[in-house]
């Protein structure tokens, strides 16, 4: 999917283009190329390994290990994540389901089994019990058409996971683009302050 985004850091308000791909395996990448910067961040998964790795403008890669890299669903396309939530791949436990009669909407709340960040010994108590409070997912879809409209999560940080950083996506806009229902607007927030606003223009599927 390939559109026009307008990325907000505090007081700074940049607008370009940007490229979202999701691939079969559930990997993913985001690249945004703005005015002053151009960044990316990718989410690649082997076999059950993921490794996300984040460009800045000036062109160095972090690998990233945070809940944001651990979660199941890619934040843009939780309409292509949600069949492997069940799968081989995503092992699922406390899933529920839970209506929202004032907006029409069901909610669908789980949470992935949790492993430790990549490269890391085994988790001691107190930090499995912190990752397992940070890895609730909940998807929110339209109960006449069952799309997605939302998805929330909090983050937990690497370097505190005692705090977390809530993290949320919207949808709208859905439109059919290669037999499959797309959506053409798409906002991300973060700690209920929005981040990136995205109009998608063209969509390609192969």
């Amino acid at each position: 999917m390939a559109g026009s985004g307008v990325w907000t850091a505090g007081s700074l308000s940049e607008s370009g283009t940007v490229t979202l791909q999701i691939f079969a395996n559930g990997s993913f990448t985001e690249k945004w190329e703005l005015p002053t910067q151009s960044h990316t961040y990718e989410s690649t998964i082997t076999s059950v390994v993921t490794t996300c790795t984040y460009t800045d403008p000036s062109g160095k890669q972090t690998v990233i290990s945070d809940m944001s890299c651990m979660q199941s669903i890619p934040w843009f396309a939780p309409w292509f994540g949600l069949e492997s939530v069940a799968g081989g791949q995503i092992v699922v436990t406390d899933t529920t389901q839970s209506l929202d009669v004032s907006s029409g909407n069901e909610r669908l709340s789980f949470r992935p089994n949790v492993t430790p960040p990549n490269g890391t010994t085994a988790l001691d108590a107190q930090a499995e019990e912190l990752f397992q409070q940070g890895t609730l997912v909940n998807v929110s879809y339209d109960l006449k058409t069952s799309v997605p409209v939302s998805i929330r999560f909090d983050q937990l940080l690497d370097s505190n996971l005692a705090h977390s950083i809530q993290r949320e996506a919207s949808f709208a806009d859905y439109r059919t683009e290669s037999g499959y229902l797309i959506p053409h607007h798409i906002q991300r927030f973060i700690q209920r302050t929005l981040q990136a606003d995205i109009t998608i223009t063209s969509v390609t599927a192969q």
